[in-house]
């Protein structure tokens, strides 16, 4: 199995869908910014890859210094900016100014279930914690210390667990029994 560095063919639908349910979604959270909206895309994509074996949007990611950005997003949010769909409002938040993305558009979700249980389970889980702190968290990925700058994080580094596991008697019978067929 290579690498996952495509973009599949519906990537940019979903991906337009994907911004306005977010912009929708997280419009009171004064935490929500551009780069906020990066990591969901990617948490998301993650989780439905983990879970699914696909992901939600079809992106593929690059590593870049604060994060995770999914490819040619930044393209799109200036499409949809250009027909109306959004807009950004700059919020001056003292040490830094937010860009915040306002959806003048409501969403045509064609999102599976299952996938719209993923994207609200993620929307929830990181909606508390500001960008600087979901930036950090992408942070730990480990594609995301893998790749160079610039450089596409393989969708099967998603799959890569830090953590030592202990091989147990089971563990090791049945690792035995899988590769023996």
């Amino acid at each position: 199995m290579g690498h996952t560095h495509f973009i599949s063919a519906d990537w940019e639908e979903r991906s337009s869908q994907l911004l306005l349910y977010l912009a929708d979604r997280l419009e009171d959270d004064a935490n929500f910014s551009m780069t906020k909206v990066y990591k969901l895309f990617y948490f998301i994509d993650k989780e439905a890859y983990l879970r699914t074996g696909s992901t939600v949007t079809g992106s593929s990611y690059l590593r870049f210094d604060h994060g995770p950005v999914p490819r040619n997003l930044h393209k799109l949010r200036a499409k949809l900016e250009d027909t109306g769909a959004v807009e950004i409002v700059y919020v001056d938040r003292g040490k830094y100014t937010q860009h915040r993305l306002r959806a003048w558009q409501r969403p045509q979700l064609r999102f599976s279930e299952d996938e719209m249980t993923i994207i609200d389970q993620v929307i929830e889980r990181l909606r508390p914690m500001t960008a600087k702190k979901v930036s950090d968290l992408s942070h730990e990925e480990p594609g995301w210390k893998l790749a160079g700058d610039g450089e596409v994080i393989p969708h099967e580094a998603w799959c890569v667990d830090e953590q030592p596991t202990v091989l147990t008697p089971e563990l090791e019978s049945w690792a035995r029994s899988v590769i023996n067929r």
